[in-house]
């Protein structure tokens, strides 16, 4: 292409970039709430962020005349963009968590801003504990109940004993409203509170109805032997119909084998037998929805990839490092591996790239249900940034795209990373890393809808916990494993070990019979159920979905489901 051609799209691409940020700053400044609205969400779709300030005054105008926006269709949609955007003002967030807007309804008013509230919320998780502690609690008595969930949720997102003893304290005083109830039930079994199969059993005798049914739907979720023995005995106590339909939901929540037994034997009694039938279709569908494999028993294999921050190489005394924290914290469901290596670059021409002296072939090896991506930080060396900054996004995307062609297909995370403060060792540069190198992970980010994960952010304050500049100390080796685990946690990421095993254990239907392939491994029972019912082994099997429960040997145990085509 000649310099003229060059330049005319140039200019032509130029020109367009300016009538759309004209575009945007003139829907902005609208009184009409639609409009901003619409440029609210087509800024964050493109992950614009120099438009932070333009949507916040946005706001802060509708804010001061709601009548302009009925419904707070405008700020709503300013909210959440301002988190789409990884928004850094904690105190904005902070101060509107509170914000309510009552709007005249037939018989009284109603609270239009709901939605501001749920978004404030789930901004301010991204904070330590000690930061968004107060606000976060303070929202479990808002007025809305929708919000009161939120609130719940999110704080069962952080680890430690005090956010365990806010929602058990939550859950004992009660709710007018069962679903607050029912998600302080989840929240207790997604921290594993070791009183919560008590609690549940104490609720499973409550006057009202809705809170007996979380109750026993939480008993079933928890998957604990002993909480299957109080289904039972609830069951063996209770005979009046309406309590048995409650327990029944309990029991198909457990997705046992003790549980699947029991309303195998209960299809013979004529009177639950159809009860007893839609019990096992709810388990079945479940699973169908889940995904097409799920194996137990096997933890969630995650990959940190990393520098000398994840490596530990650096720790001032004998601290663990940062993925063993995680490994604490997330427990025994996972198995954390730490693939840092100390001064590398994820420039692929860097002084000191990871693609050459970092265990990447090891972590593809190991085929990792989760990826955390955190490199950059020796990348804002002057001797790697100056000439080689225009290689960083193809590299970060090579990187990505490296993982994700693994047959594990990994849920991956991309990490910032933490500040670098003057005098910082090693030649690192704080400013690139924020306002360059960051801005390009996010891009990258964007491209492969992987989700960020924001380390930079909550340390920014603390410098006095990197004593070179660089490398933290345990408050901050604390906070990366804290911020890490919570983004795990709240994006369901575990549900990404039902794929890695997909590869490893497969069945399918020939000539009416069922062929099992398990690598390495003999298959020591199984049996074959559709959404009806348990089937026995047969000779011939009609067309149809089913699903075969497979117990190998090293007690191992699977579902697939599989398909038997015409």
């Amino acid at each position: 292409m000649c310099s003229v051609t060059r330049n005319y799209f140039s200019q032509k691409w130029q020109s367009m970039i300016y009538l759309l940020e004209s575009m945007f700053k003139k829907q902005l400044s609208s009184n009409n709430a639609m409009t901003v609205s619409q440029a609210a969400k087509a800024i964050a779709q493109q992950m614009l962020s120099e438009y932070e300030p333009a949507l916040k005054s946005a706001y802060a105008k509708f804010k001061s005349n709601p009548k302009n926006d009925n419904g707070c269709i405008a700020k709503t949609a300013i909210v959440s963009a301002l988190v789409e955007l990884n928004s850094k003002d904690f105190g904005w967030f902070n101060t509107e968590i509170n914000y309510t807007q009552l709007e005249p309804v037939y018989g009284g008013s109603r609270d239009a801003a709901i939605d501001i509230r749920v978004k404030c919320i789930e901004a301010l998780t991204a904070y330590p504990w000690f930061q968004a502690a107060h606000s976060l609690v303070m929202r479990i008595g808002d007025s809305e109940h929708v919000v009161r969930m939120a609130a719940i949720k999110a704080i069962s997102a952080y680890n430690g004993k005090e956010p365990e003893y806010v929602i058990l304290t939550k859950t004992v005083s009660g709710d007018p409203n069962s679903e607050v109830i029912g998600e302080c039930f989840r929240a207790l079994n997604s921290i594993e509170a070791e009183c919560r199969i008590e609690l549940f059993a104490k609720h499973l005798e409550d006057e009202n109805e809705d809170i007996r049914l979380e109750a026993a739907f939480a008993l079933g979720e928890s998957r604990l032997p002993e909480a299957f023995k109080i289904l039972i005995e609830a069951w063996d106590n209770n005979i009046l119909p309406s309590h048995r339909d409650i327990i029944l939901t309990g029991i198909a929540a457990h997705k046992s084998r003790e549980a699947k037994e029991f309303l195998e034997e209960l299809k013979d009694n004529p009177t639950y037998k159809a009860k007893a039938e839609q019990a096992l279709g709810r388990i079945l569908l479940t699973l169908l929805l889940l995904i097409s494999t799920i194996a137990y028993s096997v933890p969630t294999k995650v990959a940190c990839i990393g520098n000398s921050i994840t490596e530990g190489n650096y720790l001032w005394g004998s601290e663990p490092t940062y993925p063993e924290r995680l490994q604490t914290i997330l427990g025994n469901s996972y198995e954390v591996r730490n693939y840092g290596v100390s001064g590398t670059t994820l420039l692929r021409n860097g002084n000191y790239p990871y693609v050459n002296f970092g265990p990447l072939g090891d972590a593809l090896a190991h085929n990792p249900d989760i990826v955390t991506i955190k490199l950059g930080t020796n990348d804002s060396r002057a001797d790697n940034w100056t000439s080689l900054k225009g290689e960083f996004l193809k590299d970060y995307l090579w990187m990505i795209d490296t993982f994700a062609s693994l047959a594990s297909k990994p849920k991956i995370y991309a990490v910032l990373p933490v500040p670098a403060f003057p005098p910082s060792c090693c030649g690192l540069d704080g400013e690139t890393i924020a306002s360059e190198i960051i801005p390009l992970i996010r891009e990258a980010a964007r491209q492969r809808n992987l989700t960020v994960i924001d380390c930079h952010t909550p340390l920014l304050p603390f410098s006095s916990y990197f004593p070179d500049g660089v490398h933290p100390t345990a408050p901050g080796l604390d906070s990366i494993a804290a911020v890490i685990s919570r983004t795990i946690k709240l994006t369901g990421a575990s549900e990404t070990t039902t794929q890695s095993h997909a590869q490893r254990i497969s069945a399918k239907i020939v000539n009416g019979k069922i062929v099992i392939d398990a690598p390495g491994r003999n298959v020591v029972k199984y049996h074959l159920y559709n959404c009806r019912g348990l089937f026995l082994k047969s000779t011939k099997i009609p067309n149809g979905v089913y699903f075969l429960s497979i117990e190998l040997t090293g007690n191992e145990h699977h579902f697939l489901k599989i398909l038997k085509l015409n």
